[in-house]
């Protein structure tokens, strides 16, 4: 109601001050004149307190919050912190072990997030590459942005991002792989499915995922292999002896290594070894 009735009185007095001065112009009368421009110095002066009173009824940091606001908006704070480079730690054997996803690579350096949390950098040119899969070397141009890196006895090992086939691929050429040819951890293999042909010869099917889990793909393959009389096996109760044990060892932890000549071939690949948790 306050505000309504200082409009009204505003309009009023607005309208008699035009139409005061106008008619003081019109017929040369001064104080008519005084009179309208009366009027218009009323209205400022009704106005004015009117703000003044606004503003002094106002929460005095308001105004100096809203200007840090619109500082911090076109300022924001840069809270990055600096990576940190690991280089000589690493060559040093200083971090055993220290491993992390790949989040970017420049001209010099590395850079790769643990846990999704501390960020760590090294020198590209410092290190020598190995795939962590085929144990085979790698070219650093082949080392890209999402691939697992893991250091080991002073050299970088590297677990590319793929998947579907390119991955079962590495895969299959890993479990070829004897234990003196491994690099980082085993393969685990899991019993799907068994088909004893003879007294030392069965077709099983195998199911087996990444060999560091879930890190990069839960993904997961199946295949099958041919158990024979030359398939040499090892558990530690040494209760798995030939295919014929080989049921007591479905929820088991067990690996295996195949023929490198038989993998990717028509028939079935040959298991050369077979080990069991033989829990």
């Amino acid at each position: 109601m306050y505000l309504n009735f200082v409009d009204i009185v505003s309009l009023i007095l607005l309208v008699l001050g035009i139409v005061t001065i106008v008619i003081g112009k019109i017929k040369s009368r001064k104080v008519m004149l005084y009179i309208g421009k009366a009027c218009l110095i009323i209205i400022f002066l009704i106005w004015l307190t009117i703000l003044t009173i606004g503003l002094s009824e106002e929460d005095p940091n308001k105004n100096l919050n809203e200007v840090n606001n619109i500082i911090k908006e076109s300022f924001p704070e840069d809270n990055t912190i600096e990576p940190q480079d690991v280089t000589d730690e690493i060559l040093s054997d200083e971090f055993k072990y220290l491993d992390g996803i790949i989040d970017n690579i420049d001209d010099n350096y590395i850079y790769f997030l643990k846990d999704n949390s501390e960020q760590y950098c090294i020198k590209k040119n410092a290190f020598s590459y190995k795939n962590g899969r085929t144990s085979k070397d790698m070219n650093i141009s082949d080392v890209k942005i999402g691939d697992y890196l893991v250091n080991y006895e002073n050299q970088i090992i590297i677990y590319r991002n793929i998947s579907g086939d390119e991955l079962n691929q590495e895969l299959l050429y890993n479990l070829t792989l004897t234990e003196d040819e491994r690099l980082m951890g085993t393969n685990i293999v899991d019993i799907e499915n068994i088909n004893i042909t003879s007294n030392n010869t069965a077709i099983v099917k195998i199911k087996y995922g990444d060999i560091i889990g879930d890190e990069l793909t839960n993904e997961t393959f199946e295949t099958m292999v041919e158990f024979n009389s030359n398939t040499k096996y090892y558990s530690k109760s040494n209760h798995i002896n030939s295919v014929n044990d080989l049921e007591e060892a479905r929820h088991d932890m067990n690996s295996i290594v195949l023929d490198r000549n038989t993998i990717n071939k028509k028939n079935p690949a040959i298991v050369i070894i077979f080990d069991s948790s033989d829990n």
